[in-house]
């Protein structure tokens, strides 16, 4: 657990450096430009602020392979129309019936990135998974007062943008995810086993394309005994 947390951790410099950190300096400029107190820190709200980064939550999303679908962000793009709505809802005037709901979501928008802005990796959607339920609730409080307004113009054209968003997440997920992330998820580990496995061949296998040695020992059916000893 311990090596975990160092390895992930912005505040150990263990694993890396914080960002910024020069190591062509020295003496007094090292003291001041190097300062922890002053990378760290400077760090952390570099990585918390793009948790509410339009740029991340409507266009590139999460980087990580295995965490992401291709080309599909968080949140699509005619959402944000409707976000803006949502957040403009929470400055207005409030009243009693609507004051705690507003406090719950501001608390949660505010607290959610906390635990992913202290790890190294920019916009982890996995480490921010309580962040989506205000983003949704923002969402459909927009949506919910633009349909109040428009009514049936607003229902038509919701109608519109449901059907071409079901067109748009159903490629990357169940078209192109395969193609484009398969190899994140190993794929192909259990073709190649079956093709080795018959041959009298002397076969080594290196980590220049990921560790996937526990793969091919689960489809060789090693024994784990023998692999251990």
């Amino acid at each position: 657990f311990l090596s975990r947390i160092n390895s992930l951790s912005i505040f150990s410099t263990e694993v890396k450096r914080p960002w910024g950190f020069d190591e062509n300096l020295s003496s007094w400029k090292n003291l001041i430009f190097n300062n922890q107190l002053i990378l760290q820190p400077r760090e952390f709200l570099s990585l918390y602020s793009s948790y509410f980064s339009p740029r991340y939550l409507f266009g590139l999303g999460d980087s990580e392979p295995r965490n992401s679908y291709p080309d599909l962000s968080p949140l699509l793009w005619w959402q944000l129309i409707f976000f803006l709505m949502g957040i403009f809802w929470i400055f207005t005037k409030k009243n009693k019936e609507e004051k705690d709901l507003k406090f719950l979501i501001i608390l949660m928008l505010l607290v959610s990135p906390i635990p992913a802005s202290i790890t190294k990796d920019p916009f982890s959607s996995i480490r921010s998974l309580p962040l989506i339920f205000p983003l949704i609730v923002l969402v459909a409080l927009g949506i919910d007062k633009c349909l109040k307004r428009f009514k049936l113009l607003g229902k038509i054209g919701l109608t519109i943008l449901i059907i071409w968003s079901s067109g748009r997440i159903y490629l990357p997920i169940f078209r192109f995810n395969d193609y484009f992330r398969g190899p994140a998820w190993g794929e192909g580990v259990e073709e190649m086993v079956n093709e080795i496995k018959d041959k009298n061949l002397p076969i080594v296998i290196d980590n220049t394309r990921g560790e996937i040695y526990s793969q091919i020992l689960f489809f060789t059916q090693a024994e784990p005994k023998k692999y251990q000893s």
